[in-house]
């Protein structure tokens, strides 16, 4: 239960920091498109273009405020959700600060495979196959009658004597050695240890699924933090150069600012699937992985705490 606890409020507590990460964002993209709508304004104010391009431009900012807001509506959604885990129904604090821990691969299958058997829930399976084995044991003793023995003072009223008198009883088992008893136990038994095999290969199957989610959103986080958004980044700024001095039109600028926006998403995406796989991996395996054994980088860090 203080597994599952943690895994519920570590992933909570990482969609709360991409969350508060797509807010700033929006912000930063509206930013992005007001500036470009004062370019398309004063070209047009000195006749260069046509109106209709400032339309255009209006009409860019008028989205990026859209999704300004979404963002900031889906932020207040996690922070309530965050709060729930330790109970408040209010999201009392203004900010998780932190940073989604940083892509690293995990450790090899094998290797994390064998931390399976050590787990709570496997051991907790070995407990239930151990209980109802004993439980067969005791069944299986039942076969054997009970000898009862008795001793105590008698008196005999016809001669006005006393005496001790001794007795030993046993059953005779010819209609009841409590087969059904014992059948119910083997089955009982049976069923246990089948439970625990489909538990292993349950458990053995879902840690080799979420190490390929975590393999996949590294892999997409790297790649985007040090290629597609650099790239997008670049170009949007070349484009907006180009655009000042009429090499490039208004429909290239705005594709190179989707382009960021798409570019930022998927960082962001890959960011939040990674710590959630991480956080399911920690509790399938239950504990915690130093995965992050180099010094995390200022965008990405490893803890944080809700202030």
């Amino acid at each position: 239960m203080r597994l599952d606890v943690v895994l519920a409020t570590t992933a909570a507590f990482s969609v709360v920091l991409a969350a508060q990460q797509r807010e700033d964002l929006a912000v930063k993209l509206l930013e992005v498109a007001d500036d470009f709508a004062r370019i398309v304004q004063a070209r047009v104010d000195a006749g260069k273009i046509s109106p209709v391009e400032l339309t255009r431009a209006q009409i860019e900012v008028a989205q990026a405020q859209v999704r300004r807001s979404r963002a900031a509506r889906e932020l207040a959604a996690t922070r309530t959700r965050l709060a729930a885990t330790w109970g408040s129904t209010v999201a009392d604090f203004k900010l998780a600060t932190g940073n989604l821990p940083y892509p690293h691969f995990p450790p090899p299958l094998e290797e994390l495979r064998s931390m399976l058997a050590r787990t709570p829930d496997l051991q907790r399976l070995e407990d239930s196959v151990e209980r109802q084995r004993r439980v067969l044991e005791l069944e299986k003793s039942l076969r054997f009658p009970d000898l009862s023995i008795g001793v105590g003072p008698r008196r005999f009223e016809d001669t006005g004597h006393s005496a001790w008198v001794a007795g030993v009883g046993v059953a005779i088992p010819i209609f009841d050695r409590n087969q059904g008893a014992r059948k119910a136990a083997e089955f009982d038994l049976e069923r246990e240890r089948r439970d625990a095999d489909a538990a292993r290969v349950a458990m053995s199957a879902e840690l080799a699924v979420v190490c390929e989610r975590l393999k996949a959103a590294a892999e997409g986080a790297r790649t985007a933090d040090g290629e597609i958004v650099p790239s997008a980044m670049s170009a949007l700024a070349a484009v907006e150069t180009g655009y000042r001095e009429g090499k490039f039109g208004f429909i290239d600028v705005i594709a190179a600012q989707r382009t960021l926006f798409e570019a930022s998403t998927l960082l962001l995406d890959s960011m939040e699937e990674y710590a959630v796989a991480r956080a399911d991996l920690e509790r399938l395996v239950g504990r915690r992985l130093e995965l992050s054994r180099v010094a995390a980088t200022e965008t990405h860090g490893t803890h944080g705490d809700a202030k």
